[in-house]
């Protein structure tokens, strides 16, 4: 026999099985996901799937197609009726199969017909108890209910199946991770352990692969929050390998090729509505103080400057920057006159200002009057003056032209106001609390007047109008400014401080109270609240003296 025709044979037994075992037509998987929910660099759905898609290219029969999920989602029962398999990388998946009669169905459906399920971070989870069941069944394990926990942690993952195909090639990891743990595991087929985390002196299983009594298989990950985590190969490898095993398909003994370009490891750039680079707010981003800046030096020395000019007046306002203009504020300390200046970034220059009238009246030795940082977006500035006659919020375009101005009553207190407005969406948001007289201690007006009127209101970005007042508790005014804290479900809330009312968490939407951690403080809040992952710290002190801090 020739040998060609020889080898062709030889071929030919060798490629069948393989045609026989996927068929010839790819296997077509879902990769869903939706929009992120949580700051820049976190449940980045989108980009992380694109990154997932681009490892299981190395497998010719599987056909994966990265599809967003969001709601309504209306075509999705259709799409679902001709997968083999779905991976669920979006915010509350348990909850989101059952947001919809057709769409529970239809993952049902594919359940039945021993399609493979892959759920991963959030897509394991749901707030609501009533989603667990069903998950459960569906992936072998869930993160819901009201007593469920997580924890942003630097964690040792490992391993605990090494004879499982899908941690073939994983390697052990030090890593950083948010991971869900206390998980709600099924009792029923066959689920095995595949990846712990040392938590709280327990062995916590984050990772597992669940064979089901219908003959399908599923996996499941609590990990894979920040977007830098897909950097290591043995997250993508994980992802792509169970994405085979639940197909039934042959996993490589040394791990599946997932090299991927480095720009889809990268985070994605989030959305700004000015090509330059901004600080909208006081503090900063969310009020954090951290910027990416790299040419700011540690010690300041005269050559560091770029330029240097004189205000019209003092102030203890931050600097506001939206591209290549630097917004500030200042008062004259004599006759109360308040200024916005707009600054050339390049040279210094000023391009514009803007001057308000206002009366002398008594504050603190330490406070003036521009101590309210405004804040910026490509729309223009909102900024506040005090006096005690009237709290004023206005707003004035990039070119310092008035858009609106709205006088929201009198401002009752010894010490001046502080507290700075901030822009969420379409909203901008004041805290306006005041002071009780008679709760003051060294307060010598006799009778002392009636307390000011405490709320938080939220107007309308372009025109002003009210969306949502809250009245709130009055007794020391305060002066902290607040940010915005992403919960576990991907919902933000906006994070406010007072000395009556404590820690306030609101909608941001609805105007409606989340929680409230109420009077932890004894002095006037001074300080503003900041955010880190899963927590919220915030204080309360007199003067320069910190107090208390909380978390």
């Amino acid at each position: 026999m020739p040998w060609n025709r020889f080898f062709s044979i030889v071929l030919m037994f060798v490629l069948l099985p393989l045609a026989a075992a996927h068929g010839q037509s790819p296997r077509r998987v879902l990769l869903l996901g939706m929009k992120r929910d949580h700051p820049p660099g976190r449940h980045e759905y989108m980009a992380g799937l694109r990154v997932l898609a681009k490892c299981l290219e190395n497998v010719p029969e599987i056909k994966a197609e990265v599809v967003v999920a969001d709601e309504p989602w209306a075509d999705g029962p259709e799409l679902l009726k001709t997968a083999d398999a779905v991976v669920l990388y979006l915010g509350q998946g348990a909850k989101w199969i059952r947001a919809d009669a057709r769409r529970t169905a239809a993952v049902q459906d594919l359940a039945r017909r021993g399609g493979g399920i892959v759920a991963l971070h959030s897509g394991i989870m749901s707030k609501d108890a009533e989603d667990i069941d069903l998950f459960r069944d569906l992936a072998g394990g869930c993160h819901g209910g009201p007593d469920r926990r997580y924890l942003v942690m630097e964690g040792d993952l490992r391993a605990v199946d090494r004879g499982h195909p899908i941690v073939q090639g994983v390697d052990d990891l030090q890593i950083h991770d948010e991971f869900y743990f206390k998980l709600k595991f099924t009792r029923a087929g066959n689920l095995r352990p595949l990846l712990q985390v040392p938590i709280e002196g327990n062995l916590e299983t984050v990772a597992w692969a669940y064979e089901r009594p219908d003959g399908g298989r599923s996996f499941g990950f609590s990990g894979m929050d920040p977007h830098a985590n897909w950097r290591q190969p043995s997250y993508r490898r994980l992802a792509a390998q169970a994405v085979l095993w639940t197909l039934k398909m042959p996993v490589p003994s040394a791990g599946l090729p997932v090299n991927v370009p480095e720009e889809l490891l990268r985070e994605p750039e989030p959305p700004q509505k000015s090509a330059g680079d901004s600080w909208s707010r006081f503090r900063g981003p969310n009020g954090t103080g951290i910027s990416t800046a790299t040419t700011i030096p540690v010690n300041w020395t005269e050559k560091d400057y770029n330029w240097k000019v004189a205000l019209p007046g003092t102030g203890s306002s931050s600097p506001v920057v939206w591209g290549e203009r630097v917004f500030v504020t200042c008062g004259d300390s004599t006759t109360a006159e308040r200024t916005v200046l707009c600054i050339d970034a390049k040279d210094g220059h000023t391009v514009w200002r803007q001057k308000s009238p206002s009366k002398p009246h008594r504050q603190h030795r330490d406070n003036d009057y521009a101590s309210a940082t405004p804040a910026v977006d490509a729309d223009g500035l909102v900024l506040t003056w005090t006096d005690s006659e009237r709290v004023v919020l206005l707003a004035m375009d990039l070119d310092g032209r008035p858009l609106w101005r709205r006088d929201l009553g009198p401002y009752i207190t010894l010490q001046g106001s502080g507290g700075s407005p901030i822009l969420f969406g379409d909203l901008a948001v004041l805290s306006n609390d005041q002071e009780d007289l008679s709760l003051t201690p060294g307060a010598k007006i006799d009778p002392p007047p009636a307390p000011g009127k405490s709320f938080l209101i939220a107007v309308d970005r372009k025109t002003g109008e009210t969306r949502w007042q809250i009245d709130r508790r009055t007794t020391f005014s305060g002066y902290s400014t607040p940010c915005l804290y992403w919960p576990e479900d991907g919902r933000p809330d906006l994070v406010f401080t007072n000395t009556a009312n404590g820690i306030t968490a609101v909608d941001p939407a609805a105007g409606k109270v989340q929680w409230e951690y109420g009077e932890p403080f004894l002095d006037r809040t001074i300080a503003s609240p900041v955010v880190a992952p899963g927590l919220i710290l915030a204080g309360h002190g007199a003067g320069v003296r910190g107090a208390r801090l909380i978390a």
